[in-house]
Formats: structure tokens, C-alpha cells, sequence
């Protein structure tokens, strides 16, 4: 045991420095009786006095102290570039030192690095945002407002259109009163035309039966009879104009008439296809918002739709070590089972059994921690699992307000 001790102080080679070990009670007694070596009687004097002084110096001689422990054997620096190893002691070169601390604020570096970049994307990408989100706002503006203005100028076109529907509608009565008049007028000019037909076949009928006659007097009379039946048909005539020019006054009206109504149904027409242009405009615009709201919602499901997937693979990569370590677990406890079957005694059995108990406790403690990973992946893979059918919704979607937007195109 001593020379374990001995062995255990000296580090190096003869020429270099003793490194004593703890210092012990018995150690200390024995070194001091070497040290001081035996009594020496003095001649005359007080013999009691003596004995008393000496009594005190070795009293105070071997009194223990307090034994100064030694630093447990710790690598230390030394001015070299290689690594030298005395007995278990490393010593570290001040290259190794260099490096490490090379290393450490390289590390530390690249680490702010990192931290400083994903710093930038990010504000960059919050700055990306925050401009899609004011373009998208200035563009739902400027949308709304298109809007707005197509519905008043369609209200506006509503009422004229009103005002010309009603406009036709007092034309057209007016019409109907003239084109009674006109009736009025053709049944109030029959019987004249009948009148003035009788009395041409009676001229006609004379002029005959003078053209036949063969005496003068005869040709006399019939001449006479003749002038008055033209005084009768001049004077039917005459009633006959006036009735007729009361007709094409009401023929006039009624044709006047019928171009007021001509010009409110152009009106109208333009009116209404001015109307339906707005109505493309408007549904053109409202659909272009939506298509731009949908794409909003696409955007936003995608992004959590990575962030999700992210996630679960940040998961994954923390379970698959935990997977691992608790397979080197199992094969740990199958290995310690089988060596229970063939312990060759009691103690080393129970010595097995204490260890799988421990593996089992370490085991359990980890399929714990494995749980609570799955079941955030699976909480994670059925948020993922929600996503898809809105996406898919939104894509339908947008489909089909781009296939609106076509046919309104053409």
C-alpha cells in the first residue's frame, strides 16, 4: 500500500520536484521522533523543569496539523507544439489551446451569422408582406371604388331608363287617341268617297248619253244636267279635302308619334346595353377580387402548409435519435435478460435484475418523451390533413372564376 502511495507522488523523474501525497496523524508522529531523535539530560538544574520543557516540545512536535490535500492531477499548458503524457497526465500545448478557442469563436461567429440571416429573411419577408398586403389593400380600394362607381352610373341609367319607359308609355297613349281620331276620321270620309264615286258614274253615265244624242237640244239638256252634277261633285270634293287633310294631320301626329317611340326604344336599347356592359364591369371586378382573395387564401394555406411540414419534420429529426436510443435500450435489456438465464449465482442474478430495472425505468422514461413526440406529429399531420381539402376548395374555386373572367373577356 505504502508503495502504491510513493508511486502515486512521483510524476516524473529523479531531478524533478516530490509531490507528497495526504498527510496522515501517524505519518506526522513518526517523522517528528525522527526528526527530534532522544532526550538529552542537562546537568544541574531543575530536573522537573526540564522534563516539563520537554514534555511541551514534543507535545508541540507531534501535534497533528492539518494536512494540505493535493489537486487532483489536471492537465496543464506547456510551451510545446506536441502532446506529452506522463503516467495518466495529458498536457495541453498552447496550440491546442489556440485552436480550440479558434474553433469556439468561429463557432460562436458562424452561430451569430445564422442568427443575423434568418433575422434578415425574416423582417424581409415580414417587410414582403406588409407590401403584397398594402398593394392588395390599395387594389381592393381601388376595386371598391370601381365598383361604387359602376352602381351610381347604373342607378343613373335605371332612372332614365325609367323616365323613358314612362315617356313611351304617354306617347304611345297619345297614339292611341290620334290613331282613334284617324278611325274617326276614315269612317267620317266613307260616305263621302261613296258620295263622290255615285256621282262620277253619273258624269260618267251623262257624258255617254251625250256623246249619243243626235239633236242639239237634246246635247243642251245633257250639257246642263252635267254641269250640275259637277256642281255637286265639286262640292263633294271639297268636303272630301277637308276630312282628308284632318287625316293627314292625324296621320302627321300619329307619325311623330311613332318616332318619339323609336327614339326612347333606341334610347332604351342603349341604355340597356350600357347596363349589361356595367354588369360585365362589375361582376369582371367583383370576380378579380375574389380570384385575388382566393389566391390570398391559397398563399396562406401554403405557408402553413410548410410551416406544418416543417414542424413535423423538426419532430421527426427529434425522434428518430429517440427511437434509436431506446432500440439500444431494448437490445441492452434483452442482452441483460439472457445473461440472467445464465448467471452462475444469486448475488450476480440479482446484480442483473437491479440493472434491468434501471434500463427499464431509463426505457420507460424515454417511450414517455417518445409519446409526447408522436403525438405532437400527429396533431401536426392531422392540421396538415385539414389543409388539404380548403386548398383543394380554393383551387376549385379559382378555377372557376377564371373561367367566368374568360367568358366575360369574350
Amino acid at each position: 500500500m505504502k508503495d502504491n502511495d510513493d508511486k502515486k507522488t512521483n510524476i516524473s523523474h529523479g531531478k524533478k520536484e516530490e509531490i507528497k501525497g495526504l498527510r496522515t496523524y501517524r505519518a506526522d508522529i513518526k517523522s517528528a521522533s525522527i526528526k527530534k531523535g532522544p532526550p538529552v539530560k542537562k546537568k544541574g538544574g531543575d530536573v522537573k523543569k526540564e522534563k516539563k520543557e520537554v514534555k511541551e516540545e514534543k507535545e508541540s512536535e507531534i501535534k497533528p496539523t492539518v494536512p494540505s490535500v493535493p489537486l487532483p492531477p489536471t492537465p496543464f499548458v506547456v510551451d510545446t507544439d506536441k502532446k506529452q503524457i506522463a503516467g495518466k497526465t495529458n498536457y495541453i500545448t498552447t496550440k491546442d489551446v489556440s485552436d480550440a478557442e479558434k474553433l469556439r469563436v468561429e463557432k460562436k461567429n458562424r452561430e451569430k451569422d445564422e442568427v443575423k440571416r434568418k433575422e434578415g429573411e425574416r423582417v424581409k419577408k415580414e417587410e414582403e408582406r406588409k407590401k403584397r398586403e398594402e398593394e392588395a389593400k390599395i387594389e381592393a380600394e381601388k376595386l371598391r371604388e370601381g365598383i361604387e362607381k359602376i352602381l351610381a352610373e347604373k342607378n343613373e341609367l335605371s332612372k332614365k331608363l325609367h323616365d323613358l319607359s314612362e315617356g313611351k308609355r304617354v306617347v304611345e297613349q297619345e297614339k292611341d287617341t290620334v290613331l282613334n281620331k284617324k278611325s274617326e276620321g276614315e269612317e267620317a270620309l266613307q260616305p263621302i268617297l261613296e258620295k263622290e264615286h255615285f256621282v262620277e258614274e253619273k258624269i260618267q253615265g251623262m257624258e255617254k248619253e251625250e256623246s249619243a244624242t243626235q239633236t242639239t237640244q237634246e246635247r243642251h239638256n245633257i250639257e246642263q244636267k252635267r254641269w250640275t252634277a259637277e256642281e255637286e261633285r265639286r262640292g263633294i270634293e271639297k268636303e272630301k279635302w277637308g276630312k282628308e287633310k284632318e287625316l293627314e294631320k292625324i296621320l302627321a301626329e300619329i307619325k311623330e308619334k311613332d318616332l318619339k317611340i323609336a327614339e326612347i326604344n333606341n334610347q332604351r336599347s342603349e341604355i340597356n346595353t350600357r347596363i349589361e356592359t356595367l354588369d360585365k364591369e362589375k361582376e369582371k371586378k367583383e370576380l378579380t377580387q375574389k380570384l385575388k382573395g382566393l389566391s390570398k387564401t391559397k398563399d396562406e394555406l401554403e405557408t402553413e402548409w410548410v410551416k406544418l411540414n416543417d414542424r413535423k419534420k423538426e419532430l421527426e429529426e427529434i425522434l428518430s435519435p429517440i427511437i434509436e436510443k431506446e432500440k439500444g435500450i431494448e437490445d441492452t435489456k434483452h442482452s441483460i435478460e439472457e445473461k440472467e438465464h445464465t448467471a452462475s449465482s444469486s448475488q450476480e442474478q440479482r446484480e442483473l435484475e437491479q440493472k434491468r430495472w434501471k434500463i427499464e425505468e431509463n426505457r420507460r422514461n424515454i417511450e414517455q418523451k417518445r409519446w409526447e413526440i408522436e403525438e405532437n406529429i400527429k396533431e401536426v399531420t392531422n392540421k396538415i390533413g385539414t389543409l388539404r381539402p380548403k386548398y383543394q376548395d380554393a383551387l376549385k374555386q379559382e378555377e372557376e372564376v377564371k373561367t367566368k373572367l374568360s367568358n366575360i373577356s369574350n
